[in-house]
């Protein structure tokens, strides 16, 4: 068993690259890689810390224990989770392949999906807000870059206007920049006075509880037609205990991934309205 390293470590103080050269250059090296596997590479593990017991299950005996004192750096590793790729670039690349499987299973079939389901139909759905006038925008017609994030491809022309004149204000109709990712006026009206303000509060008001009844509505459907199919629900234990029988198809846009993990699948919430700085 790999013992505690009790080496002097340099301070963090010193860089990254001078701590792992010191560790790297250790003898219990390969005990620790080995020890923090199953991190994954993670840039923010979780270090656990206790007591690991090992239990017969026919029995509930324990037959083993033990410390993390005594395994490397005195701690379990565990890898974040976190799906951002801004926040840990490996596990947001593992999720990413989750997703990319789960949902190519879902639509084409296998890992345990029967191919039937490639002869479904399919709806992508995107609900987004009404218009409540003309905002600087940045359009990329065909992206070319290895990651939305950090797009640096060419935008098109924001408001491109064959015959560019001005509103009803004297404010010009058009506008021909091409907008960085950065631009402050990204967002902002091209006329204050033609923007439709008062609408867009209303909107932003209401549009919580549009949507709940929007999702209400979808999921009494989905139920209904469950039941004229013969469609199982699934049984979900809830947080208190209790168990409920839900359709296998929700919509939800705060629990999607804790409804998928219990056996439901979620759809995305709608898109944002867009948000204006007067």
């Amino acid at each position: 068993m790999s013992t505690p390293l009790t080496l002097y470590r340099p301070d963090p103080a010193v860089g990254r690259i001078a701590q792992a050269l010191h560790r790297a250059a250790t003898p219990e090296f390969s005990g620790w890689l080995e020890h923090t596997a199953a991190a994954g590479g993670c840039a923010r593990p979780i270090r656990l810390t206790g007591t690991i017991a090992a239990v017969e299950a026919t029995t509930g005996r324990i037959t083993g224990r033990l410390r993390t004192d005594e395994l490397p750096d005195r701690a379990l590793y565990k890898a974040c989770g976190n799906r951002r790729e801004s926040q840990c670039p490996d596990c947001a690349w593992v999720y990413a392949g989750d997703a990319y499987q789960v949902v190519r299973c879902g639509l084409t079939g296998g890992k345990g999906v029967p191919d039937s389901v490639g002869r479904h139909p399919v709806v992508f759905a995107t609900f987004t807000a009404p218009s409540f006038g003309a905002v600087h925008h940045r359009h990329v017609a065909r992206h070319t870059c290895a990651a939305r994030q950090r797009c640096d491809c060419r935008p098109a022309p924001c408001h491109a206007r064959s015959a560019a004149g001005t509103c009803q204000h004297g404010q010009p109709a058009a506008c021909f920049a091409r907008h960085d990712t950065d631009d402050p006026q990204l967002g902002q009206p091209l006329c204050l006075d033609c923007y439709d303000h008062e609408q867009h509060a209303v909107w932003n008001y209401f549009s919580g509880e549009l949507w709940r009844r929007t999702k209400q509505a979808i999921e009494r459907h989905l139920a209904a037609l469950c039941r004229q199919r013969g469609i199982p629900f699934v049984q979900v234990v809830t947080g208190s205990g209790k168990v409920r029988r839900l359709p296998p198809v929700r919509v939800s846009h705060r629990q999607g991934r804790r409804d998928a993990a219990k056996g439901g699948r979620a759809l995305p919430r709608p898109a944002a309205p867009r948000r204006c700085r007067p």
